[in-house]
């Protein structure tokens, strides 16, 4: 009898891929931060402890401001890259409309 291979065993819930997010956070002074992560609300409360991303820390108030399913961490990773290289306009106006990400990034730069 052959071995028992990975696709031979039953599909568990843990095997599921993760989703992704890409969120921007509001920071003092207006600044927006821009990250992924598969549970934004724990992340967001890692942020607020002061825990994660150095740039956020001192920063004040934070507020989550704009959420969005990406899909897998290749996919988000991406995404994010594009993101954090967009004028902060560009980021408020993403912000406002509500639009998806993807809607913005088709449009290119301003």
């Amino acid at each position: 009898m052959p071995p028992k291979t990975n696709s031979d065993a039953p599909c568990r819930s843990d095997d599921r891929v993760p989703e992704w997010y890409l969120y921007l956070v509001r920071c003092r002074g207006g600044c927006l931060y821009t990250g992924i992560a598969t549970d934004v609300e724990r992340r967001l409360a890692e942020h607020r402890a002061g825990k994660g991303a150095k740039y956020l820390r001192g920063r004040g108030r934070l507020k989550l401001v704009y959420k969005q399913r990406v899909g897998d961490r290749g996919a988000a990773l991406k995404m994010e890259r594009q993101v954090k290289k967009w004028p902060k306009d560009k980021k408020e106006r993403l912000v406002a409309s509500g639009a998806g990400i993807e809607e913005m990034i088709q449009r290119g730069h301003p």
